[in-house]
């Protein structure tokens, strides 16, 4: 073989080489490109709000994103802004795909949540003024993991408390719904959680009643607000709320029971006589069983 065909021969094999190398690192090469989206809940047109995350978060929610091969850190924990359409993005250092092994990246809502995912217990509280859409939103713990061996990854987020959605329906009483004002809850504001093998458990409250402020009901959508997953005892003043130089009080006849990962509607027939429960819905977030109650002036 002459040295020409030796040189060409060596060439070729470099050029090969070369581009197998490039194959084989061009997926490590690349930075990690999230997106967000929220699992299971069906909106409805009667618990519908600006400020309720449904099917996607609201434009410039904070997450916080942990990367981990196998059970070991695999980069500094990262602070993401999600956009209205999914899109994730941060001022940090986006680390690369790792060049073996894939990569599991676990995140919360919200970002200033504190967790942990080894197994052990956490709290998280919800805010006591949930008039806004800042109070309500930074009380919608939600939680995401995704095992990847790609550098696009979608994180699915799932919510974790229950959310409640107040309506009030006056009838032919002459009053109107849209001007009752100060909505107050007496529940139970911080849960405790334990997530371990990315398998997520509730298993109990970290404090007892809390009067949580709901704002006024200045729409025909009502009030809302996110609680951890709890019971209401029969006779428990639950409700309150003011309509015309009055204030109504809901105390549920039997007991109430919230659970993670539902949406609960409930609308009262209120006249100047009084308030009573006109009906109640449990929603996906996942489907559940009807609860019922009445209230009093």
């Amino acid at each position: 073989m002459s040295f020409k065909q030796l040189l060409f021969a060596f060439c070729t094999c470099a050029v090969f080489s070369a581009c197998s190398n490039d194959e084989a690192t061009s997926q490590s090469a690349s930075p990690i490109k999230l997106r967000a989206g929220i699992k299971s809940l069906t909106t409805r047109a009667d618990a519908s709000s600006s400020k309720l995350q449904g099917t996607t978060f609201n434009d410039g929610a904070k997450v916080r994103v942990s990367f981990f091969q196998g059970s070991t850190s695999y980069s500094s924990d990262l602070t993401y802004t999600v956009a209205a359409d999914g899109s994730m993005s941060t001022t940090g250092s986006v680390p690369n795909f790792p060049a073996s092994g894939g990569l599991t990246v676990r995140a919360v809502h919200p970002s200033t949540a504190e967790y942990t995912f080894d197994g052990n217990e956490f709290d998280f509280t919800v805010s006591t003024d949930q008039s806004n859409e800042t109070g309500y939103c930074n009380s919608d713990f939600m939680y995401a993991y995704a095992n990847s061996s790609t550098n696009d990854i979608s994180l699915n987020f799932v919510h974790a408390l229950s959310k409640l959605v107040i309506k009030l329906d006056v009838g032919s009483s002459g009053l109107t719904a849209t001007n009752a004002t100060d909505f107050k809850l007496q529940a139970a504001t911080g849960a405790r959680f334990r997530i371990s093998n990315d398998e997520f458990t509730d298993f109990g409250l970290s404090n007892g009643p809390t009067t949580i402020s709901l704002g006024n009901h200045t729409t025909t959508d009502g009030v809302a607000c996110i609680i951890p997953p709890q019971s209401i005892y029969s006779g428990t003043s639950f409700i309150t709320f003011k309509l015309a130089g009055s204030t109504y009080t809901f105390k549920p006849i039997t007991e109430l029971n919230f659970e993670n990962g539902y949406e609960y509607v409930i609308t009262l027939t209120v006249n100047r006589a009084g308030v009573k429960m006109k009906s109640s819905d449990i929603n996906p977030w996942e489907s559940g069983e009807p609860i019922s109650g009445s209230a009093n002036v």
